[in-house]
């Protein structure tokens, strides 16, 4: 961020971050309907912008360095499929590791988002032109994250302080989640109308998205996201 190349917060001769991308891909038609695509890919990061352990106790240390470095890869595959004009759909998942270092020696740790396996799957079916369905999965690995350990009371300021384990060294439970979507079309000479329903989140998973905790940090709870939601509406199209 800017306040990193801040001549007073910051240092001010930080140079730009570099990364090199890699990749390989090939496509196959195995049919009229249905065709594939495979693409393997690589990233090298380097010149990374990390704070600097040092400048808590040394006032003359800069607070941020480029000693920072990273990699990431992983492969990607798609398979689409048509069979005429009422039904499409396609299918893709991701393979991905993204790993960084805060420095030089430093020990090698997973990016904040780093999430392994990513599918989703989506079809549509158009039975005539006035009604169509969908829908669509997703399976997602889930985020890293730094687990509380303990907690230590701090007389004075008389509060409660958190004990870390090492960074992103926990995960989430896997995110997985059905939505369906109803759509029926009226067709006039000019425009369009379309009443749908939509409803997330069809068999109400209760995704994890972080921790809640008690005040010492002995108990926690984990958050969840947004539980089943129908979504009833109607949109014009000229």
């Amino acid at each position: 961020g800017f306040g990193q190349y801040d001549p007073d917060t910051g240092n001010p001769h930080l140079v730009q971050q570099r990364a090199l991308h890699t990749s390989l891909g090939v496509e196959h038609r195995f049919s009229d309907a249905v065709q594939g695509e495979l693409t393997g890919f690589h990233k090298k990061l380097d010149r990374m912008v990390v704070s600097n352990p040092a400048a808590a106790f040394d006032p003359a240390a800069l607070p941020y360095t480029n000693e920072g470095s990273g990699r990431v890869y992983g492969l990607e595959a798609t398979l689409r499929g048509r069979w005429g004009e009422q039904l499409f759909g396609w299918v893709a998942y991701t393979y991905q590791r993204s790993f960084r270092r805060d420095g030089y020696g430093k020990p090698e740790r997973v990016f904040q988002y780093d999430q392994p396996h990513n599918l989703t799957a989506v079809a549509t079916w158009q039975w005539n032109p006035r009604w169509s369905v969908g829908g669509r999965f997703r399976l997602v690995s889930g985020s890293p994250y730094t687990p509380v350990l303990s907690s230590i009371y701090d007389t004075t300021s008389g509060t409660w302080v958190r004990v870390y384990g090492p960074t992103n060294s926990a995960r989430l439970a896997a995110f997985h989640q059905l939505d369906v979507r109803l759509d029926r079309t009226w067709t006039y000479e000019r425009w369009k109308l379309v009443a749908f329903l939509d409803v997330q989140n069809v068999y109400n998973r209760k995704n994890p998205e972080g921790w809640t905790y008690s005040f010492d940090y002995r108990q926690k709870q984990v958050a969840s996201g947004l539980p089943i939601l129908p979504i009833l509406g109607v949109q014009g199209e000229w």
